[in-house]
C-alpha cells in the first residue's frame, strides 16, 4: 500500500524510499498533489539517491560512531565545494 497519498495529505515535501537495491528521492508536486522522483534532495542539496545508498550500505557494516564520522566528513567536504 502506497503511503505517498498520506504523506502528501500532511504536506511532507520530500520522501526518501529504500528498496534494498536503491534509494529514490521523491519531491511533492503541490499542484498535482503527488510525488515525482528527483535526482537530488531539496532538503539537503548535494544529496542524491546514490549518496544515500552508500550511507545505508555503510550503516550495515560500520559501527555507529564510525558511520557518523564518515557522514559528517562527507557533509563537510560537500559543503566546501
Amino acid at each position: 500500500l502506497s503511503r505517498f497519498p498520506v504523506f502528501a495529505a500532511v504536506d511532507i515535501p520530500e520522501v526518501w524510499r529504500y528498496d534494498s537495491r536503491r534509494v529514490s528521492i521523491h519531491r511533492l508536486d503541490k499542484d498535482a498533489g503527488s510525488y515525482r522522483e528527483t535526482a537530488e534532495s531539496v532538503a539537503l542539496p548535494g544529496v542524491t539517491g546514490e549518496v544515500l545508498l552508500c550511507f545505508v550500505e555503510a550503516g550495515i557494516t560500520e559501527k555507529r560512531n564510525e558511520w557518523l564520522r564518515n557522514v559528517r566528513a562527507w557533509a563537510q567536504e560537500a559543503t566546501r565545494g
